[in-house]
């Protein structure tokens, strides 16, 4: 099982079995461990081709006070603009008048990259899925959000909740940077490869609108923890 969260470099990948961390390192799309194993990745996965989806809001309820985490899934179309300015008249014209975001532009190429990686081979849609990790830690808190994972609190934090799992000594070995993940990338690559773990064991919770479970491409709309 494995875990993703991109990165400037490309996707930090933490793999995982049981309680044991088999490895974690920074690699391109391509090169992503989709072969035999269950996969869960921090990017929105499943693209409305206008309007928003529910899943957003769903998980907004279950992070009181974190729900600015949580940014809305672009529209499929937003895909192919050239720039943020066309991508924020598209979201206008298919959203009810609703920008988009610069923080949802600086990861629409990462969108863009899974949904290639899974256009490329659907078979992959019964093994790779999304996550959130602010989701997995609040779980693992039991219902509770970690504070801001930009301070030193939150880290050390969400640290402690990841050695409940796989113990201290390897949670302290997880290297500050990693390229050019920081520590919270590491630490998000690794909680959403604990809702993999759960989801490879028929635990994980499934975030999903029953009105609308796929995309207009078929591929599943849906958040595991």
């Amino acid at each position: 099982m494995a875990g993703a969260d991109g990165c400037p470099q490309g996707w930090v990948v933490a793999r995982v079995q049981g309680r044991r961390l088999l490895g974690i390192e920074v690699v391109a799309a391509a090169e992503l461990p989709t072969t035999g194993a269950f996969v869960c990745i921090d990017i929105p996965i499943g693209l409305p081709e206008r309007g928003r989806r529910t899943l957003e809001s769903q998980v907004r309820a279950r992070l009181p006070g974190r729900g600015s985490t949580v940014f809305p899934t672009p529209v499929r179309p937003i895909l192919d603009a050239p720039g943020y300015w066309e991508a924020n008249v598209l979201s206008r014209e298919l959203c009810d008048g609703r920008g988009i975001s610069q923080q949802t532009w600086h990861i629409t190429p990462r969108i863009a990259e899974i949904d290639a990686l899974l256009a490329a081979d659907p078979a992959l849609d019964e093994r790779v899925a999304e996550a959130h990790p602010e989701l997995a830690f609040t779980t693992m808190n039991g219902g509770v959000p970690p504070v801001s994972k930009h301070t030193a609190a939150g880290l050390a934090q969400r640290r402690a909740l990841l050695a409940a799992w796989l113990g201290e000594a390897v949670v302290a070995a997880l290297p500050a940077r990693l390229g050019t993940a920081r520590a919270d990338d590491v630490l998000d690559a690794v909680a959403v490869a604990w809702v993999a773990q759960r989801w490879a064991g028929g635990r994980a919770e499934v975030f999903q609108d029953p009105e609308c479970p796929r995309d207009g491409t078929g591929r599943p709309m849906r958040i595991l923890c």
